[in-house]
């Protein structure tokens, strides 16, 4: 008994002098996940970054096939997700992540939840099944929404992401936000766009409102649906007129190029 004891009070001792969270818990792996292009094939320089706050970021691995003198052979090119590590060591939950690839626009995703199954294996042995998430990478792109056109350089999906078997996200889960919008939410993007232009339809005049920076004028182009060239203007001031007086009625296009040349802002709109 008095060996029981001293063995019990020893045990207690080595814990409360090590802390908690320094015995080692197990960990599994809950999940993994590819970045593929659209075509359906893996992003070798693909990465996803797991956030936890803006100053702690954790760069998801790979794991590689070694041969048996060490050597690596190829990259699985599989992400992993496992439970039960980083919260010995992380009291802040995970904010998002973020999934970059050189040439494509980030995409940033709110959480994921993976959804294992046991299938019949060898042996009569139930295995677990880990499912597996691809994530579709897209090159910058132009998406007409209503009658604005839209510069994507990052997509986003807020929700949880539901990973089941194989899963597959694509261009419209990171456009769903934006189709099931509200009339009040997309009142309040229309109004917190840093261009605005007005009013549609256009009799002599379209206006143009620019919040951001100018230090470096803007330069703005109105074109036909031929893609010809009606109007071209700088844009220098905040409020700015283009005088489309002559043209004939039909649909137009107004773009807004900063500086470097980059598009920040396209819409149609009619001449009546």
């Amino acid at each position: 008994m008095k060996t029981k004891s001293t063995l019990h009070t020893l045990l207690i001792l080595l814990f409360l002098s090590l802390g908690a969270n320094s015995i080692a818990c197990p960990i599994w792996l809950i999940g993994q996940a590819q970045v593929v292009d659209e075509n359906g094939v893996n992003i070798p320089d693909a990465q996803i970054l797991t956030v936890y706050h803006e100053l702690d970021t954790i760069l998801l691995s790979k794991p590689r096939l070694y041969n048996y003198d060490s050597s690596v052979t190829n990259d699985t090119n599989n992400f992993q997700f496992w439970s039960g590590y980083y919260s010995r060591y992380r009291s802040n939950p995970t904010m998002y992540y973020i999934v970059k690839a050189k040439g494509y626009a980030d995409v940033k995703i709110s959480e994921f939840n993976f959804i294992s199954k046991r299938v019949p294996s060898t042996d009569d042995w139930m295995e677990l099944k880990v499912p597996l998430l691809k994530i579709t990478m897209y090159h910058n792109k132009f998406i007409q929404l209503d009658d604005q056109v839209l510069h994507f350089t990052k997509y986003e999906i807020k929700e949880t992401v539901e990973v089941k078997d194989t899963t597959i996200l694509t261009m419209s889960d990171y456009l769903k936000d934006l189709k099931n919008e509200s009339d009040v939410q997309k009142a309040e993007r229309l109004a917190n766009a840093s261009i605005k232009t007005y009013p549609n339809p256009v009799i002599d005049e379209l206006k143009i409102t620019v919040t951001d920076d100018l230090s470096k004028p803007f330069m703005a182009k109105v074109t036909d649906i031929t893609g010809r060239l009606v109007v071209e203007q700088e844009l220098t001031n905040t409020e700015s007129t283009l005088n489309i007086e002559f043209e004939e009625a039909g649909m137009y296009i107004i773009s807004v190029f900063n500086a470097e040349g980059d598009l920040k802002y396209a819409k149609k709109f009619f001449k009546s």
